[in-house]
């Protein structure tokens, strides 16, 4: 039995996109994996955490900070269950304790990178704090081939870089379900409808969406967006539709519960967030999980060309990738596919086939075992025995 501890502020019921990835690869490990979490407190977790399938320490509130208190409890929590393999759900900034903690266990350590630790890996002064955190590492995962290219060019030949990308359950989006429930419930018609799921925050995109409407209108006249998602530019967003005289056009439905998500994919034709690079770089897309569940429910999707996003899109098989800095490209994307609908059904069904192939969490589970498994092989020294720091 291999036993692993896993160290993470994202976990639910908080909702994010960190959460669900690193709750849904410990839901779907073998019964020969063990897992225990250690996470932060929220309301709802006890109804929560009756439900998940392992072991939950809520050691304080959120958010955890790499305090030395939270390096003794790793460390006591690691020696006293007998603890193989250690992971950080996310390498920041939790894993600044793995120095520490590996220093005391000689236990192996697995980081989990995103979409922040490219982007700090971006700038001289994050790129001596991802140095630093990552040589304490036998194994970093990241989301997308870009990704991979920044925390390589960061940490150096070791430790060991490997493909850890999010997924999707195959059995919550259906690209045969009807969205006749979600049009009459948002008022969306029988008009072509374009979704958009994502943050409300400037790199996703929305105002392009929003700029590219009017001239979708002259064409489609009964055309709507619909807009789901929670965030601070809502405001602007809707100021911006009435500046463009599409207020009654685009949908703002919030944020809605998981369970009402893919009905929101079946409600539309097609789906898009073209996304951009903001800030230098610092500010970009790490891979882009709603393209995964929009594949899934059988959308082609218009993404924009920002970090990873073209690898959850592939231009011209799956949907449309575009340069999203101004709104003309996005335009462009959008019209093509509700002008050529038997285009969009291709590329829509094609998305779902390879969702279904290569992103199921079932297919990545088996990959993060075969990550564990090498990183418990790759550090054989017993406990208590001093692992001087990498260089």
């Amino acid at each position: 039995m291999l036993k692993i501890l896993v160290v993470t502020n994202d976990f639910p019921p908080r909702i994010g996109g960190i959460e669900e990835y690193v709750a849904e690869y410990v839901r779907h490990l073998s019964s020969d994996i063990s897992a225990t979490m250690l996470t932060s407190r929220h309301p709802g977790a006890a109804s929560f955490d009756r439900s998940f399938p392992a072991r939950v320490i809520r050691w304080g509130r959120y958010p955890l900070l790499p305090t030395p208190a939270l390096a003794r409890s790793v460390v006591d929590t690691t020696l006293r269950d007998r603890v193989d393999v250690l992971v950080f759900g996310a390498t920041l900034p939790l894993g600044a304790i793995a120095g520490a903690v590996r220093a005391r266990t000689c236990v192996p350590i697995v980081m989990c990178t995103h979409g922040v630790e490219p982007a700090v890996a971006s700038v001289p002064g994050g790129t001596a704090l991802l140095r630093r955190i990552v040589r304490h590492a036998t194994t970093v995962s990241v989301i997308s081939g870009w990704s991979q290219r920044l925390i390589r060019a960061v940490a150096g030949p070791t430790p060991r870089i490997t493909w850890l990308p999010a997924g999707i359950d195959p059995g919550r989006f259906d690209p045969n379900a009807s969205g006749a429930p979600a049009r009459r419930r948002y008022g969306l018609g029988e008009g072509p409808v374009i979704v958009s799921v994502g943050r409300l925050v400037a790199r996703k995109g929305h105002d392009r969406l929003i700029g590219a409407l009017p001239a979708i209108a002259r064409e489609f006249a009964d055309a709507r967006l619909l807009i789901v998602g929670a965030g601070r530019t809502r405001r602007s967003l809707q100021r911006l539709a009435r500046r463009h005289g599409v207020a009654s056009r685009v949908v703002f439905a919030g944020a809605v519960d998981a369970a009402d998500l893919p009905a929101c994919f079946a409600a539309a034709d097609v789906f898009a967030m073209p996304c951009r690079s903001r800030w230098g770089g610092l500010d970009a897309e790490g891979f882009g999980t709603v393209f995964l569940q929009a594949a899934a429910a059988g959308l082609p999707a218009v993404a924009g060309r920002s970090g990873g996003a073209p690898e959850a899109v592939l231009d011209g098989v799956t949907g449309l990738v575009v340069d999203a800095r101004d709104t003309t490209p996005v335009e462009a994307a959008l019209l093509r596919l509700l002008r050529r609908p038997d285009e969009a059904r291709a590329l829509g069904a094609a998305a779902a086939l390879r969702v279904r192939r290569e992103f199921t969490w079932p297919i990545l589970a088996r990959r993060f075992e075969s990550i564990l498994h090498d990183a418990a092989m790759a550090s054989p020294q017993p406990y208590g025995t001093p692992v001087p720091p990498r260089r």
